[in-house]
Order: structure tokens, then C-alpha cells, then sequence
């Protein structure tokens, strides 16, 4: 039988993140779809840790983008629109879709799919009943779950990283995703105003859907930040999947 070939959809978060340091070899390619609005520290992190780790081991590791637009945040300006949380619009174009074109071109047939695999881990096992009804993959592909398969928590994933000399990634996601919490909105206004400001004209050019905002009931800029980190209380956020919402 021949051997199919193995996709690691690596989001540089901390599930796909441990899953690469420490299984990189089980895979024939590790591929990162860069939204061109990913948050910097992802950024940082992919430059500091995951190319040099790539240059040192010769990873075949592959980036792919939506082609079209240089950033998913280009898309919803030019498209007058937000990302929603409902129809993830967002993920399909800029993250499914980019790394299943590349799959395509490695010769993946409905006889002979290639396998790509998804990082959730046991604690998040219930996404992915979700996951597989949103993506709806070709049948040139078949997806698979290490993390659930060898029962990895996220707990576990951190400490793979961190026993292997790296620090943390942040959670991925982009920098104005629907799914971040209020806190990190918050952060942003105050660590990164021009960034919050990008996000506020993005919301306030949404003809398209002028009923929807990005997160919050009212529109971001109307959303009352002021409270102190000794007030902020984590546990009153509503739940959210810490390994992002991009299935990858």
C-alpha cells in the first residue's frame, strides 16, 4: 500500500507548537497559512524559534497565504466587512483553503488522500465534532488528531515545549479575532493603539453587515476598557478555545 502523505497545519499556537518540536519528523510537511494578520508575537515567535529550529533540522516546512489579498485585515477594508463568529468566512479563505491548494499540488486524489492533521488536544475534544462540520474537507484529504489520539492535554502541550527549552507561544489567532477576549482587546488598546485604531475603522467600514460588530454588543470603540488588572476577573470571560478557532 502506498504511503500517504502526512500535513502537520501548524497555527503556531501551543498544541500545534508542541506537536512540531516534538513529532516534526512523523510528518512530511509542517504548513503555516499566514493571514498577514497574525498578532506580532506570533511573528516573533515564528522568527526567533520555529525558523531557526527549521534551518538546524532542514524541516520541510512550507508557508502558504490567501494569494489575493496580503492580509485577511486588507480583505475585510477593502470588502467592508468584519470577521464573524457565526460564519467563520475568515478561516475558510485565509487558512483552509490556502493550506488545501498546497495539499492539491502534492498529487492528493480521492484513491490516495493525503492526511492532515489537527491540533486539538483530549481537553478540547469536543471541537471536533465542530471541526469537522465546518470544514467539510475534499475527499483528497482525511483528517486526523494526534493530540486526541495519544489523550495530550493543553497542560501537557506546554510542558512538552517547555521541557524542550522553549518558552510559550502566544494563543494564534489574528490580532482582531471575533474569538479573543476582552482582555486582549484591552491590551491592545493600551499596548498597540494604532493597532485597536486599525480595528475601530474596520468595524465602522462594515456596510456589509452594518448590524454586526466584531466582538462586543456595542462597537469597540464604545466598549468601556476602563478597568484595572485587580478588578478584571478571567473567570467571567465567556469560555474560548484557547487553541483558536482557525482549526489549525
Amino acid at each position: 500500500m502506498m504511503k500517504q502523505t502526512k500535513v502537520l497545519a501548524f497555527g503556531i499556537g501551543v498544541q500545534s507548537v508542541s506537536e512540531f518540536f516534538s513529532n516534526w519528523k512523523n510528518y512530511d510537511y509542517a504548513v503555516f497559512s499566514d493571514t498577514g494578520s497574525e498578532k506580532p508575537e506570533t511573528y516573533w515567535y515564528l522568527e526567533n524559534y520555529i525558523l531557526p529550529f527549521v534551518k538546524k533540522y532542514n524541516v520541510p516546512f512550507i508557508v502558504v497565504k490567501n494569494g489575493k489579498y496580503t492580509s485577511l485585515m486588507e480583505y475585510c477594508m477593502k470588502h467592508e466587512q468584519v470577521p464573524m463568529r457565526n460564519f467563520r468566512w475568515c478561516t475558510d479563505k485565509f487558512k483552509r483553503t490556502p493550506i488545501n491548494k498546497f495539499i492539491r499540488t502534492l498529487g492528493a486524489t480521492r484513491k490516495n488522500p493525503i492526511i492532515k492533521s489537527l491540533c486539538i488536544s483530549i481537553d478540547e475534544a469536543g471541537r471536533v465534532n465542530e471541526a469537522t462540520a465546518m470544514l467539510n474537507e475534499p475527499q483528497y484529504i482525511k483528517l486526523e488528531y494526534p493530540l486526541l489520539d495519544r489523550k495530550v492535554t493543553r497542560e501537557d502541550c506546554k510542558k512538552i515545549i517547555l521541557d524542550l527549552g522553549f518558552p510559550l507561544p502566544v494563543k494564534s489567532g489574528c490580532w482582531f479575532c471575533p474569538f479573543a477576549k476582552k482582555e486582549e482587546f484591552r491590551r491592545l488598546k493600551i499596548e498597540k493603539p494604532e493597532m485597536f485604531e486599525e480595528a475601530c475603522k474596520m468595524e465602522e467600514q462594515n456596510k456589509k453587515f452594518p448590524q454586526r460588530t466584531l466582538k462586543f454588543s456595542k462597537p469597540l470603540r464604545n466598549v468601556n476598557f476602563d478597568y484595572s488588572l485587580n478588578d478584571f476577573d478571567p473567570d467571567m470571560e465567556e469560555l474560548e478555545c484557547d487553541s483558536g478557532h482557525c482549526m489549525t
